[in-house]
């Protein structure tokens, strides 16, 4: 598990290398809540999805080659306010999500 860095602003696009894929993403604000695009390797894997507390941001098993979750406390849903501050975004390897869902 490797925390991702983001910053506490409403609208933000960075790029990340984790385990030898390349992930374009853009967080952003819209209707009041947060959203996110991901592409890995130059194709989109989500465009405007709405981020869910503590749950994999990538909804889909086959559309896996890791996958990131956002940590809130209480279940509160992700929003920029609070991000570094109660609310992380993490990313887990496959063979992480893999050894996670061998022990459930």
């Amino acid at each position: 598990m490797l925390l991702v860095p983001i910053s506490a602003v409403p609208n933000q696009s960075f790029s990340i290398v984790l385990d030898g894929n390349q992930y374009d993403m853009s967080i952003y604000v819209t209707n009041n809540v947060s959203a996110i695009d991901i592409k890995r390797n130059n194709v989109d894997i989500l465009l405007g999805s709405r981020i869910v507390p503590n749950s994999p941001i990538i909804p889909y098993r086959y559309l896996e080659n890791g996958n990131f979750v956002f940590a809130t406390e209480d279940g509160a849903y992700p929003f920029y306010t609070e991000f570094g501050v109660t609310q992380s975004l993490f990313y887990f390897s496959q063979s992480e999500i893999d050894e996670i869902r061998a022990s459930t």
